[in-house]
């Protein structure tokens, strides 16, 4: 080990090829969050119309299930007719 070492030093200047890549990557990235803020955007503008609509079928749903157990309810209470009027004439 003969050869002279150096002390560990940094180097002051600049390197135009560094600025450049630097520069880029920093609009890359400006892009990169921009487009993600744009996406994030749109998706929860669309997640909040899902959530309308499911509230609007879970609304119309009970509706329709109130209807069909009116329905229902008729139906039976017109059997149960049937069967006590059928009861009483065998009597």
């Amino acid at each position: 080990m003969t050869g002279t070492k150096e002390p560990w030093h940094i180097d002051k200047r600049l390197s135009l090829g560094h600025l450049f890549s630097t520069i880029s990557i920093i609009i890359v990235l400006a892009g990169f969050i921009h487009k993600m803020d744009t996406r994030l955007a749109v998706t929860e503008a669309r997640l909040e119309i899902v959530e309308k609509q499911l509230e609007e079928t879970k609304v119309q749903s009970a509706k329709q299930t109130e209807v069909l157990a009116r329905s229902l309810n008729a139906r039976l209470n017109r059997i149960d007719n049937k069967l006590d009027r059928i009861i009483i004439e065998r009597k």
